[in-house]
């Protein structure tokens, strides 16, 4: 049984390679009539798709169909158009193949307008096509939450929420990963044209831009990973797809900032400068945040690089994702390279951080500083050190203005650096001799939290401290008041005497 089973195998074998001798015999001699016939009609090419629509005969098909209408220019249109044709067929050697055929002829004005055309099309069908799956893959995702939400069973039969949101979790994610499966599928083929079109004319690439701005976001995260060659082939010669970053339509920002990650971090260790001129200018023309700006900032000269600063601590909001992207900044901005300065030193940037922060501001400040605090190097250790710390507390609380922030990296220093507490209390008592009372609102009010924060060891400046500020301070926190009022009272009656009236107050509070 097993010699009959090899047998027929055999026999099969010998069928189809007959059959594929057969049918290349008929392609070429198709082939050959299509080169040599002294006159053809256009119509006739029709009949090499055959050739194309079978992958093993598709590499002889447009090889042959390349060099027909290379010898035969009365079909070079025609001819054209059945490569064009299969510029996105499934099949990735066919679809290379012609578009390495097309390619060719790229350069002929002629024919130019009718291949980017072509190239505009197929893209447009790729997207639609993914988009329709995308769409697809929502409303279904929607039905599976909405589903287990209608459910009305009995209690107890019932899923508690935690088996039935991690149930739903796990068959949307299902439905994702084959929704992303086929919008590749879609999208790749009918694109690659277009794509292999921008390595001959980058400016082509603001078609891509364009359809981008529309897409949902499934078929735009297909779109940037489809990307990535492309922009790679442009890391030696940015300057070539600068002019389509700076003109990109509203909407394409997150693929703006694919390119720039690329061209940052795959390229020269420094971003090349008409790259970085160029994101500048549409920061300040566009008003785009600090992410555009975050891998370019060891690009920047010192002069340009501290207002950017603002932009990215702009972009904390208490998660990860932007700290990281801060964090990439900074880290960009001190790090010296090969004869070549860091942009600024540890130290600056630490003391521009401080810079024209006001109440306004929120926690993003203090948040910058401490995604500053916690940077390390490669191997674990802080990237800045505690001294650093010290040495640039003693400048700040010499700044004309002093920045409210100035108390909380202080105390950033204290907590998490483990900073002497003596350093902070002698920066509180610095701040007393340069009349904190009369400095702005806010950074009273820093210096009051503070005072707060180090007790006990700040209830010694109390000393240092005119009668009505002290009164100024107590009623801006009750429990500063309390902590005072303890330590006054313990003091011997003459050293109390001019905080008779804290004293009184707690008697009256108490009657």
């Amino acid at each position: 049984q097993q010699q009959q089973q090899q047998q027929q195998q055999q026999q099969q074998q010998q069928q189809q390679q007959q059959q594929q001798q057969l049918r290349l015999g008929t392609d070429n001699l198709i082939l050959d009539f299509l080169k040599e016939a002294p006159f053809i009609q256009p119509t006739v090419l029709t009949k090499i798709e055959a050739c194309l629509k079978t992958p093993a005969t598709a590499a002889l098909g447009f090889t042959t169909l390349e060099r027909a209408i290379e010898m035969r220019p009365t079909i070079f249109s025609a001819g054209l158009s059945i490569l064009l044709t299969y510029t996105a067929h499934p099949n990735r050697a066919t679809r290379v193949g012609c578009i390495l055929a097309v390619k060719k002829h790229y350069e002929d004005p002629a024919a130019a307008p009718k291949i980017e055309g072509a190239a505009a099309a197929s893209l447009a069908l790729g997207v639609a096509a993914a988009t329709k799956t995308a769409r697809a893959a929502e409303q279904e995702v929607a039905r599976i939450f909405k589903s287990t939400a209608e459910v009305n069973a009995p209690e107890g039969q019932r899923m508690n929420d935690a088996e039935a949101l991690a149930k739903k979790r796990a068959e949307a994610l299902a439905v994702q990963k084959k929704a992303d499966q086929e919008i590749d599928a879609s999208l790749v083929p009918h694109s690659e044209l277009l794509l292999a079109l921008c390595s001959k004319k980058t400016s082509l690439l603001s078609k891509l831009f364009e359809a981008y701005a529309n897409m949902p976001r499934p078929v735009q995260a297909a779109v940037r990973r489809m990307i990535v060659p492309l922009i790679r082939s442009t890391i030696a010669a940015p300057g070539r797809i600068v002019p389509v970053l700076a003109t990109f339509p509203p909407g394409a920002e997150t693929l703006v900032l694919k390119v720039i990650y690329i061209l940052c971090t795959e390229g020269t260790r420094v971003p090349p400068r008409e790259l970085v001129l160029a994101v500048l200018d549409m920061c300040d023309k566009r008003s785009l945040d600090g992410s555009f700006v975050a891998f370019l900032m060891n690009g920047m000269t010192r002069e340009e690089a501290r207002p950017r600063i603002r932009m990215l601590v702009a972009l904390l909001n208490g998660t990860e994702g932007p700290r990281s992207l801060v964090r990439e900044g900074f880290m960009r901005l001190t790090t010296p390279y090969l004869g070549r300065p860091s942009v600024l030193s540890p130290t600056e940037l630490l003391m521009a951080l401080h810079d024209g922060v006001t109440a306004t501001d929120g926690d993003r400040p203090a948040e910058a500083v401490a995604v500053y605090e916690a940077m390390a190097n490669p191997d674990g250790t802080p990237a800045f050190s505690t001294m650093l710390f010290e040495a640039t507390l003693k400048l700040l609380v010499e700044e004309d203005p002093v920045s409210p922030l100035m108390t909380k990296t202080a105390d950033a220093f204290h907590r998490r650096r483990g900073g002497p507490a003596g350093t902070v209390i002698g920066l509180l008592r610095r701040l007393i001799e340069r009349e904190v009372w009369k400095m702005d609102r806010d950074v009273l009010n820093a210096f009051v939290e503070s005072f707060r924060v180090m007790l006990p060891g700040t209830l010694a400046l109390v000393k240092l401290l005119p009668n009505d500020v002290l009164e100024t301070i107590v009623g801006l926190d009750a429990h500063l008041k309390t902590a005072i009022r303890d330590y006054v009272s313990k003091m011997s009656e003459t050293a109390r005497k001019p905080y008779k009236w804290l004293i009184d107050d707690t008697t009256t509070s108490g009657a």
